[in-house]
């Protein structure tokens, strides 16, 4: 048998130690580096809060009736002098006498409308006017056969600026207008015409 010398005893034991310590130290890498361990790394989870903004545009678009785009506002005057003489659409008889002049928020709109009226000349024929003091109109959120009011109600178109006539309609509704004339005994025969302009503003807003 061999003997081992005080050495040599001192040498195996050194070697075993330092190979269980290097033993030790690769098990803790391989966990380290498997993601069994990570109770010692930071920043293994983060929260961010992020707020939304989601900015809407007012919107809105008006329509008017066929008879207003189509036809127009017309006046069939066969006698002189005239007073309050309504437009050929103020009443629809074969339909509960309703008016078939009328403006309307569309749908998709999404705030309230001010609905705004005004001429932009007298009504002239050739060399030949009449006033547009002579020309008025009523307007109501209902129509039947009293509303909007008759001539009685009435108020005088203006050139120089708009007035606003209904306000605060919703999407989906409606305002409606009738419209007189008033032309003097003297006043010679022809074809007169002018325009009349609408505006729709969102509510609150000035129309000018």
């Amino acid at each position: 048998m061999r003997k081992i010398n005080q050495e040599e005893g001192i040498f195996i034991p050194l070697l075993s130690v330092i190979l269980v310590l290097l033993l030790i130290g690769l098990f803790n890498n391989l966990n380290f580096l498997s993601g069994v361990d990570t109770s010692s790394i930071t920043g293994e989870a983060t929260i961010a809060d992020v707020t939304t903004s989601a900015v809407i545009a007012n919107y809105f678009a008006i329509n008017a009736s066929i008879n207003m785009t189509t036809d127009g506002i017309k006046f069939d005057i066969e006698s002189l002098p005239a007073t309050n003489s309504n437009a050929t659409a103020n009443y629809d008889y074969d339909n509960n006498s309703i008016t078939q002049f009328y403006l309307t928020v569309e749908d998709d709109s999404n705030v309230n409308v001010d609905f705004c009226i005004k001429a932009n000349a007298h009504l002239t024929s050739g060399g030949n006017t009449i006033s547009i003091g002579n020309y008025t109109y009523s307007n109501s959120s209902m129509t039947n056969l009293t509303l909007p009011a008759p001539a009685s109600g009435d108020t005088e178109l203006i050139i120089s600026e708009y007035n606003k006539t209904e306000i605060g309609v919703g999407q989906g509704n409606s305002t409606y207008y009738r419209f007189y004339l008033d032309v003097p005994a003297s006043q010679p025969a022809g074809t007169y015409s002018n325009t009349i302009n609408f505006k729709g503003v969102q509510t609150t807003n000035a129309c000018n």
